[in-house]
């Protein structure tokens, strides 16, 4: 999980909130306003494409779901309020559910400071707040197929640091570029910034995007 910012609402959602919220309400929540092309779009942008949870990407091969931060049959009346939406893979958003204690929510990536309830080690991601071991639990973040797919993806961003380190000229340039593209909107981002900041010392990236993510 990483820090995410709120874009702007769409322009549709703005001028029709209160309209669909009503017409949810009255409907005995047996209507889908969210389920519109432009948030969907709005919420993949801000997110990258990745879940705002687990962080996998997924559009290539699933549609998202629309999450609700605050459960929608819990508080039917925040169904559009697009703050309380966000994009989350099939896994998270399910495992989620309808869940919600006031007492011990959910770290919110948008609302959180990341770093005060999760941290991460390699492939591993551990909870430094009674929040932050509810939501991995709750979302088993290491059960065994994330742990292997955040794996695979650190070793990538290995053998892509063993070739910057030995490469000169336009290669290294554009092995920097390939290296800040993951860092910033690959999977598994907060893994991969902690495990490329773990080398700091011993590689000097170039480029302004590299220069400010690490």
């Amino acid at each position: 999980m990483r820090q995410l910012e709120k874009s702007a609402a769409p322009d549709s959602l703005k001028e029709n909130a209160e309209r669909w919220t009503a017409r949810y309400l009255e409907s005995g929540q047996r209507t889908r306003p969210w389920a519109i092309d432009a948030i969907k779009q709005a919420l993949a942008s801000e997110t990258a494409g990745k879940c705002a949870y687990c962080e996998a990407k997924m559009l290539a091969v699933s549609y998202g779901d629309i999450e609700h931060f605050r459960p929608k049959r819990i508080f039917p009346e925040l169904v559009v309020e697009w703050a309380n939406l966000t994009l989350a893979c099939s896994r998270c958003n399910q495992a989620k559910g309808a869940k919600w204690d006031p007492a011990l929510p959910f770290v919110n990536p948008y609302e959180d400071a990341i770093q005060e309830h999760l941290s991460f080690l390699g492939p591993l991601v551990f909870g430094v707040s009674d929040r932050g071991d509810y939501t991995l639990n709750e979302l088993e973040l290491n059960d065994s197929h994330r742990v292997e797919a955040r794996d695979r993806t650190l070793r990538e961003i290995e053998g892509l640091l063993r070739r910057y380190e030995s490469s000169q000229g336009y290669t290294r340039d554009r092995l920097g570029e390939l290296i800040d593209l993951q860092m910033q909107s690959g999977d598994f981002t907060a893994a991969v910034l902690t495990y490329v900041r773990t080398r700091k010392a011993a590689i000097n990236l170039s480029g302004p995007q590299t220069a400010n993510t690490m």
